[in-house]
């Protein structure tokens, strides 16, 4: 006679002291036509502990098998093309459906591998998303440093930052949006340590070129050096939050106001790194960072 019996599952582990293979079931239906025994269900209780245990067992071995194929199967030329692929996918998820709908599981379902592999070059979504921002900047700060290259003298080293600077946030506008226009965009206090040297290194650079453009003789402290490189920024981002946030307006004529922004950013720096810092008063300016 077949056995027939039904087997309850419930979350979690009984505490059963009399049988100790009865984790994870609450109780054994018996049937009438089988006509099961009391040591009956003590036997169906241990063959069904020692099934769970064993279910445990090989789903572990299964996960760890496949964080060891993914370490050991991929070369180094396969893994960092895998990153980049990881990279672009979070990218356009990001773009497309927001921060929200970026998770490691949906990566790994895009790509059509384990999460244990997206894990095994991220540690969590926050990881993930510092990549993207660095990534960002530091393309950024290499375009910046190439569009300086062969300029000669301060004044023209600036121009051609904020020239470039402006070109590459309109040839990359989604990444501006990433940025500067996303809900979860942080501020300075916020950004995280991963994130913070190419962050500074960005900012060291105005700091540099702005600081470069003092006249001889003069002697700017840092507040005014400051200064000049918040009025620098805030023009430049002026100017993209208007043609990339806010594209339905209508630009009389986009090139000249770029051209006469760049022309102001370094007139502006040269003469304000002249002026001594003032304070609030008659006739004065402040100068509070």
């Amino acid at each position: 006679m077949p056995l027939a019996c039904v087997v309850v599952h419930v979350r979690g582990y009984a505490s059963g002291r009399r049988y100790p293979h009865n984790r994870g079931f609450k109780r054994i239906q018996t049937s009438r036509q089988t006509g099961l025994t009391y040591s009956d269900t003590n036997v169906v209780i241990a063959l069904a502990g020692h099934w769970y245990e064993s279910r445990e067992k090989i789903l572990e071995a299964k996960q760890h098998e496949e964080r060891t194929t993914t370490r050991l199967r991929r070369g180094p030329a396969e893994m960092a093309a895998l990153k980049r692929e990881m990279m672009e996918r979070a990218r356009k998820i990001y773009r497309e459906e927001g921060v929200e709908a970026l998770s490691m599981r949906r990566l790994a379902h895009e790509l059509g591998i384990s999460t244990m592999a997206i894990y095994s070059y991220f540690a969590n979504k926050q990881a993930l998303l510092d990549g993207l921002w660095i990534e960002i900047f530091e393309a950024l700060t290499a375009e910046l440093l190439d569009a300086s290259s062969e300029q000669r003298g301060p004044r023209k080293v600036l121009e051609a930052h904020v020239r470039r600077s402006m070109d590459f946030w309109e040839r990359h506008p989604e990444q501006f949006r990433m940025i500067y226009l996303s809900q979860s965009s942080a501020s300075l206090s916020e950004i995280s340590e991963s994130q913070k040297p190419v962050y500074n290194r960005l900012l060291g650079l105005v700091r540099e070129r702005v600081a470069a453009c003092a006249p001889d003789g003069a002697d700017p402290d840092e507040t005014i050096i400051r200064r000049q490189c918040d009025l620098l920024t805030t023009k430049v981002m002026g100017y993209l939050l208007l043609s990339i946030g806010l594209q339905r307006y209508p630009l009389h004529d986009r090139e000249a106001l770029r051209e006469q922004i760049v022309h102001e950013v370094v007139r502006d720096a040269v003469e304000g790194l002249s002026t001594p810092a003032r304070t609030v008063g008659s006739d004065r300016v402040s100068t509070a960072a």
